[in-house]
């Protein structure tokens, strides 16, 4: 605008217009934001810091747009493009928003409405990722407060400068890192002094960790059922598929048929390989599938692991909706549901030839994911075992299925674990060394604590195992002196009562628990000895060895079940016996009945006991069988009790298809039917119908 005195006049009075502009108090922040959605506000603060701005502009636009239209006809416009005006609207004078991650919990109003970019497609091997957010030591720079642009002065009135947007609490850029010395410490030392390496990081493979669960806590299987809902995968040569079943509609047709979908986070210098999914949980409406998302450098010579969770809504069997992916990093080591809450374990090691930056936090420390977006643990959410010997971390999550958008909580420990038993809101991870092994403790339910730890002389035997009333944690020691001993622990791991150097640990196979009693056998599989824990304080040596001769054994309710090859007295293979076994206090279990199912049979997932169905409350043993000759499959049913010993209920042909890795614990039994369950197929049986057919033959 030319500098005459008409347009100074005209300046001056567009400014005291401007100046004069008053905000109506509902428009004010305090008394406008708290009536709108979260997702609402920031955009509607940005609005008003610029809103004296952006009035003025357009008080000037109409006297000036005025002016021009009286003028056209007596000489060239007033408005030129050198002195044209700033845009006043949120879009272009707002400050760009940081992509910094927030803490569990917290979710950016901004992100909420958009959609990542790059989502991954959920196929296996893709490489469409999400894009990456900025590195901690490299956060998003903020456009100058007020939106200004360098070029001529704005008419606008100048404001006060305004204070530097912040970061979110405890985001990567913000985190104190003077919280993490300790673990950036123990890492570099470590790193540096730790001989489990020889060459690049080794893969974490589940297989190495031993995982039992108490009868209290559900386990985690490719077939899961909850109310009227059952859910199965079945694995293919390049993706997994989820099979939806309404048992309250018709069986012969599934509800829906859907692949799991994932938002994966993007890691530089690497690219997807493939993502496997081989857990399912169900609770309630709420579906989990777990799986692992396998990650190569793209020189091929580094891996990657991240255990990831994608979640749905299956309040419409028929139209299942994602909900989000929740990820950590680590190979999944062990995982339950208690409850509505959902706890995993992952082991995560730092590669040797990854560069530790004491200000880059997640150079060095596992971290979780929502929707590929990083989450880091604060200080208070991180712990160093004094005993670590490697630069391996256990990595726990808890995630309320009821309200599954977020983590509950997280907690990472700078030990590595070689067994873990689960149990109600309780973990117990086991670190053998060579000549000891240290017993910590963790609790889990809304938060993650570590409660104690102890250590103990000598190796592991067996699994841990907690009594039906979680008074004592029972841990059997392979000892320096050759020979067995038993320790009894309460939750907080102090030491109850013990039996050492009862027996001599050559003649010792293995250890089963039951109840309050421990069961020890040679390597034959014949019972040797065993102890009465009913008292913690005092366990007792009980004389007399039980009649049996056992094989693999399985809680039955009060009994036991017995699964075994059995062999002629030639050595012939005869095939499958299944034993039910009757406790007797206190002498131990004594035979009650006995079936052979004859062929050349091979149980299979013989290694899994989970694959095997059993349900004491109506009698039922299901199992899949494979014939060695033609690997043809076939499902039994079988029906026991104390009276009546065993029946066949159900021998049916399982056709395995394009799946490669069913796993074979598809029964179900509800409502008085037992279906099984079989790649995006369900077949229904009457229980009563079974009964009958079986008593007529």
């Amino acid at each position: 605008m030319k500098h005459t005195p008409d347009n100074d006049a005209m300046e001056r009075r567009i400014r005291e217009m401007a100046d004069s502009l008053k905000i109506p108090p509902s428009l004010e922040p305090e008394n406008l934001l708290p009536r709108l959605p979260d997702r609402q506000r920031i955009p509607i603060i940005r609005i008003r810091r610029y809103l004296p701005a952006a009035a003025a502009a357009a008080c000037l636009l109409v006297v000036l747009s005025g002016t021009v239209f009286l003028r056209q006809f007596a000489g060239p416009s007033v408005i030129t493009p050198e002195s044209s005006l700033q845009s006043s609207g949120p879009e272009s004078s707002a400050p760009e928003s940081s992509a910094s991650p927030s803490l569990p919990g917290e979710v950016s109003a901004e992100s909420e409405d958009e959609a990542p970019s790059g989502e991954a497609s959920g196929e296996p091997g893709t490489d469409a990722l999400p894009a990456p957010a900025p590195e901690p030591s490299q956060p998003q720079q903020s456009a100058p407060s007020g939106g200004q642009t360098e070029g001529p002065a704005s008419s606008a009135p100048e404001e006060t400068p305004s204070e530097p947007q912040q970061e979110p609490e405890n985001s990567l850029q913000q985190q104190d890192v003077s919280a993490y010395q300790d673990v950036y410490d123990a890492m570099v030392s470590l790193q540096r002094d730790s001989q489990v390496y020889s060459g690049a990081a080794p893969a974490y493979s589940r297989a190495g960790a031993a995982v039992a669960m108490s009868d209290s806590v559900s386990g985690a299987g490719t077939v899961q059922s909850a109310g009227s809902l059952l859910c199965s995968l079945s694995s293919g040569e390049e993706s997994e598929t989820i099979t939806v079943f309404n048992l309250r509609k018709s069986t012969e047709e599934p509800a829906s048929v859907f692949q799991p979908e994932f938002q994966v986070p993007e890691f530089e210098g690497m690219h997807l390989s493939s993502i496997a999914v081989n857990e399912l949980y169900l609770k309630g409406t709420t579906l989990a599938a777990v799986g692992t998302a396998y990650y190569w450098s793209d020189a091929g010579t580094r891996q990657r692991t991240i255990t990831v969770i994608s979640l749905y809504d299956l309040s419409s069997p028929q139209k299942p909706e994602y909900l989000v992916t929740l990820a950590q990093d680590g190979q999944l080591a062990a995982s339950c549901l208690d409850g509505s809450t959902l706890a995993l374990v992952t082991s995560y090691t730092v590669s040797p030839r990854q560069t530790l930056e004491e200000d880059r936090l997640a150079s060095y420390l596992p971290v979780c994911y929502v929707n590929g977006r990083e989450v880091l643990p604060t200080g208070e959410q991180i712990q160093v075992s004094p005993d670590a010997d490697s630069p391996t971390y256990t990595f726990i999550s808890t995630i309320n299925l009821r309200e599954p958008e977020e983590f509950q909580d997280v907690f990472s420990y700078l030990g590595e674990g070689s067994s873990f038993y689960l149990t109600s809101g309780q973990i117990y991870m086991v670190h053998d060394g060579r000549s000891s092994l240290n017993l910590t403790a963790f609790t889990y339910g809304r938060s993650i604590r570590l409660k104690s730890e102890t250590q103990l002389e000598g190796q592991l035997m067996g699994q841990l195992f907690m009594d039906p009333r979680e008074r004592a944690l029972r841990v059997s020691v392979l000892t320096e002196e050759n020979s067995v001993s038993l320790y009894l622990f309460d939750k907080d791991l102090e030491l109850l009562g013990a039996m050492e150097n009862f027996v001599p640990a050559s003649s010792v196979s293995k250890v089963w628990y039951r109840e309050y009693f421990a069961y020890y056998y040679d390597s034959a599989g014949n019972p040797l000895c065993m102890v009465d824990c009913s008292v913690p304080a005092s366990p007792q040596f009980l004389e007399g060895d039980p009649q049996a001769e056992w094989g693999d054994l399985y809680a039955f309710g009060s009994n036991a079940v017995g699964i075994e090859p059995a062999y002629g007295e030639d050595g012939t293979y005869l095939g499958i016996r299944v034993s039910l076994y009757k406790e007797e206090m206190p002498a131990g279990f004594s035979l009650t009945d006995e079936i052979l199912l004859e062929g050349s049979w091979s149980l299979t997932g013989w290694e899994v006991p989970d694959n095997i169905f059993l349900d004491p409350d109506n009698g039922l043993i299901g199992l899949s069988l494979t014939m060695q000759e033609d690997g043809n499959i076939r499902y039994l049913l079988l029906s026991c009790s104390q009276d009546k010993g065993f029946s066949l209920l159900l021998d049916h042909p399982v056709e395995m298809g394009e799946n490669l890795y069913l796993d074979y614990r598809t029964g179900v039994y509800s409502g008085g039917t037992f279906y099984l369950a079989t790649p995006g197929k369900l077949e229904a049986f009457s229980a009563a119908e079974l009964k009958r057919n079986a008593a007529s033959e």
